[in-house]
């Protein structure tokens, strides 16, 4: 056992598969704005999987939500998948023709390195580098983390992937229903949400009837320290 673990400390390396200098890179507003709409893109294809999975399962959204939590998009790639299968051959090439390919592999893995990575520059080779929390393997004192260094143009590219792949998934899936149903809904405030505004209001309309009380009773105080002046006189 070296003295790195013997003290707990392990130092960090980073790998890519080619090698390269880094320089300093500040990401531009069309590429912070690329990477926004692939974000944003990739909510809503995970919001297609919670909606898949609720239609192979059977269960309705407010389930699923209950169910899944905060569970990540590859856990509830996992939970629909297992679903799939239980339900034949037909199910599981379904499955694999909208998530199980390359294609969808490629953007939910850009979405995750821009979402998730840290920026380190550029490479020589003109590719912006992120260092993701995917281990490669240790190395005496050292623990390998990738690196995924795209051109800063694949960032609309993808996005641009992402946002056509949504319309083609739901119409796939047949989840046409399921995503427009919240749009038929009236946006309610929640009941404790209410009282706790109104709880709120009550404590400051007390807290405005101390200060005033409060203030009178020290112009109570002040007027008969006065008046005792006056008699003292």
């Amino acid at each position: 056992m070296t003295d790195a673990f013997k003290m707990g400390v392990l130092l960090v390396g980073i790998y890519s598969t080619v090698g390269s200098k880094l320089a300093p890179h500040t990401l531009s507003d069309s590429e912070l704005l690329n990477i926004g709409r692939l974000i944003r893109a990739c909510a809503e294809i995970e919001d297609i999987v919670t909606g898949y999975l609720c239609s192979l399962a059977k269960i309705t959204h407010a389930q699923a939500i209950f169910l899944l939590g905060r569970a990540s998009t590859s856990q509830r790639l996992a939970a629909t998948r297992s679903f799939a299968v239980s339900q034949g051959e037909i199910a599981i090439k379904l499955y694999d023709e909208c998530f199980g390919n390359d294609h969808y592999r490629d953007i939910i893995r850009c979405r995750n390195t821009v979402a998730h990575g840290r920026l380190l520059g550029k490479t020589e080779e003109g590719n912006i580098a992120f260092q993701v929390q995917e281990t490669v393997g240790i190395e005496g004192e050292k623990v390998f983390l990738h690196v995924n260094a795209y051109p800063g143009d694949a960032f609309g590219a993808f996005a641009k992937m992402a946002e056509s792949v949504i319309p083609q998934l739901v119409n796939r899936l047949h989840l046409e229903a399921w995503r427009d149903e919240p749009l038929k809904q009236f946006l309610s405030a929640y009941p404790n949400e209410r009282g706790r505004r109104k709880h709120i209001a009550k404590s400051n309309s007390q807290s405005r009837l101390s200060q005033n009380l409060a203030r009178q009773a020290k112009l109570a105080h002040k007027a008969r320290q006065r008046l005792k002046a006056k008699k003292a006189d």
